[in-house]
Order: C-alpha cells, then sequence, then structure tokens
C-alpha cells in the first residue's frame, strides 16, 4: 500500500494518510495533451488528477507539473457512477460521448477527443467557477496501441507477430477497477469480515496475556483501572520490596502452567 504525506497538525489518536492508487502517463507526439492521470485517497474521497508535463524537463523520464494539476473529490456514489458511465462508453462511444459528473467544483468526463481536435478516448476534468464556467482543464488521452502482445514469436528466426487491438481499452479498464474497488472499500465490509473473524484471535491472545500476567503477579484489572502510563516493569514501587519473589523460565513454561 502506497502511503503519502498527512497532516502533522493532526490529533496523535488521528492518522489519515493519502493512499495512492494508478498512476498512467501519455507523453506520445500525437497526444491531445501530455499529461498523467492519477488517483489519490483520502478521508472517504478519491482525487482524479490531471498534470501536465515539465516543459523543458531534463533527465530520460518524464517530469509532471503535479501542483499545476486539475483535480477532482468524488464520492463512494459519483466513483460508481462515472465508473458506470465508463463501461457504457467502452459498449456504445457515441451514445455516451461527453457524459461525466458534476463532483464540487468541477466535472469529469469521457469523450472521443474529436471536440478538442483529437481522435482517442481521454478523460477530461474540469475547473468550474461559481459561476458555472471553466476555469482550467486538462485532458488525459487513453493509450490505445501501447500495450501490445505477442500472438506469435518464432525461436529460430526472431519474427514475430504484435497483436495492438486486444489491449486498446486496458487503461480504461484500470480507471473503471480503481474507481469501483475504491467504492467497495468504502462500504467497509471487508473490513468487518477482517476485524469480525480476528475476534476469537484476540481472545486467544487476551487469554495468553492474562497467564502471564498471573504468573509475574500483575493485576490486569488494576492496570485497567489505573489512568498512569507508567508500565509495570518500570515502576520502582512494585519492584523495591526485598522480599519479592521473582519467577524464571520460557514464556511457554509460563503459558503452559
Amino acid at each position: 500500500m502506497a502511503l503519502g504525506n498527512y497532516d502533522n497538525n493532526q490529533k496523535d489518536s488521528v492518522f489519515r494518510p493519502n493512499v495512492y492508487g494508478y498512476s498512467m502517463g501519455n507523453t506520445g507526439e500525437s497526444a491531445l495533451d501530455k499529461t498523467n492521470l492519477s488517483f489519490t485517497m483520502w478521508k472517504s474521497t478519491i482525487k482524479i488528477s490531471i498534470s501536465p508535463a515539465v516543459e523543458g524537463g531534463s533527465g530520460e523520464r518524464t517530469e509532471w507539473n503535479w501542483k499545476g494539476a486539475v483535480s477532482i473529490y468524488l464520492t463512494p456514489t459519483k466513483a460508481l457512477q462515472f465508473a458506470e458511465i465508463l463501461r457504457k462508453y467502452k459498449e456504445d462511444p457515441d451514445t455516451y460521448n461527453g457524459w461525466g459528473v458534476f463532483a464540487g467544483k468541477g466535472f469529469i468526463s469521457v469523450c472521443n477527443g474529436k471536440a478538442f481536435g483529437g481522435s482517442k478516448d481521454c478523460i477530461v476534468v474540469q475547473a468550474i467557477s461559481e459561476e458555472g464556467t471553466v476555469t482550467a482543464q486538462y485532458a488525459y488521452e487513453f493509450k490505445t496501441d501501447y500495450h501490445k502482445v505477442l500472438e506469435s514469436f518464432n525461436s529460430e528466426t526472431g519474427e514475430f507477430v504484435e497483436n495492438t487491438d486486444m489491449f486498446k481499452d486496458i487503461e480504461i479498464g484500470q480507471v473503471i477497477t480503481q474507481l469501483s474497488d475504491y467504492a467497495t472499500a468504502a462500504s467497509n465490509a471487508i473490513a468487518f469480515s477482517v476485524v469480525d473473524n480476528l475476534a476469537w484471535t484476540f481472545h486467544y491472545q487476551n487469554r495468553d496475556i492474562e497467564k502471564i500476567a498471573a504468573k509475574l503477579g500483575v493485576n490486569l484489572e488494576n492496570q485497567k483501572a489505573s489512568s498512569s502510563n507508567k508500565s509495570y516493569f518500570n515502576n520502582t514501587s512494585k519492584t523495591g520490596d526485598s522480599n519479592t519473589q521473582r519467577q524464571s523460565g520460557t514464556m511457554a513454561d509460563i503459558i503452559g502452567k
């Protein structure tokens, strides 16, 4: 699991970092925009960002202008809506061209790119002002001939046949998976199942701890009732008595008795 930054001003009892999802980029010469499409999940929402490439970036690896991204935040319901739109778009691009959802101060849609002078499927994120006008927008054009597979390979001659059609929609499929999995996880049904099945594990652990505590002379009930944060093992009032008897042996010996 990829964890991002979190707010240092949050209370110590709260730890809610950014969790990063899929990230895909298109810097092809014919791409509508040279952009990166990324997903970040935080505090019950999923953020979808389209970031432009840094012009004149150094090195072989493309650098992205993360601060210049256009983003939109979706709730689980909105995410499911857009995932369903993408599924229908794959089946019938003409009918669902331009369909999308509004969320907060933004609009996210899927289209064939023709309205922007392109010719391939893309996702568009637009920032909308309070007056209803578009203040910023970026498009991510799906790579349709990039994810190639081999139909055949001749080991003697080295000849091979490529297939660029089989996985032409794989990136749209990844976006659908990201949105659907996020919405499913937000239900907490899987978390409930894990926690519920750990109930007996914690029961056995607590039982063993009670046995160990009893052999060491620790009264857990008094420990629970005490508001002190001191550990029994560093509390000098417990160990200062010269008449205190100490038992030796392994943990297995103590638990087994």
